[in-house]
C-alpha cells in the first residue's frame, strides 16, 4: 500500500450525510490520516454512484490485513486474495457495495451535526 503524506495538520474536511442503507459504490483511494487510539490509520474513499458523493471508512493500518480486520474485510470485498502485497492504487474504480449508516459530532461551534460513514463494504454481487 502506497500513501502520499504531508507534514502540514489539518482537521477540515467534509462530513457527508446521505442516507442510511446500502448503496453502489466505487473506490477512489486510500489515504493516511492521524493516529488514532490503537494506531496507525487510513481512509478508504468511496464515491457512491446514485449519490456523487463522497464518503470514507476508516480502517486501522498497523497489522497486516487479513479476514478478521477491517482493512482485511474491505480489501476482500475489492476482490483482493490476501497473502501478498497490494498496492491500493491498483484498485481504483473498483465497484462495491457500501453500508452507510449515521452518527452524531460536535462541530466546531458545539453544535451537534449528523453524518454518514461506512461501516462495511461488500462485494458488487455475493458469491453464491
Amino acid at each position: 500500500m502506497k500513501f502520499t503524506t504531508t507534514d502540514k495538520e489539518s482537521t477540515d474536511f467534509e462530513r457527508p450525510h446521505v442516507e442510511e442503507g446500502l448503496h453502489p459504490a466505487e473506490f477512489i483511494e486510500a489515504k493516511e490520516i492521524s493516529d488514532g487510539t490503537y494506531g496507525p490509520r487510513c481512509v478508504m474513499l468511496f464515491k457512491l454512484i446514485e449519490q456523487q458523493v463522497e464518503i470514507g471508512q476508516i480502517v486501522y493500518t498497523s497489522n497486516p490485513a487479513s479476514p478478521a480486520n477491517r482493512l482485511g474485510q474491505t480489501l476482500l470485498a475489492l476482490g483482493v486474495d490476501l497473502g501478498k502485497e497490494i498496492d491500493t492504487d491498483s484498485l481504483k474504480g473498483t465497484k462495491c457495495r457500501v453500508l452507510v449508516e449515521d452518527y452524531t459530532y460536535e462541530d466546531n461551534e458545539k453544535k451537534e451535526k449528523t453524518a454518514s460513514s461506512i461501516s462495511k463494504v461488500k462485494p458488487l454481487a455475493e458469491k453464491a
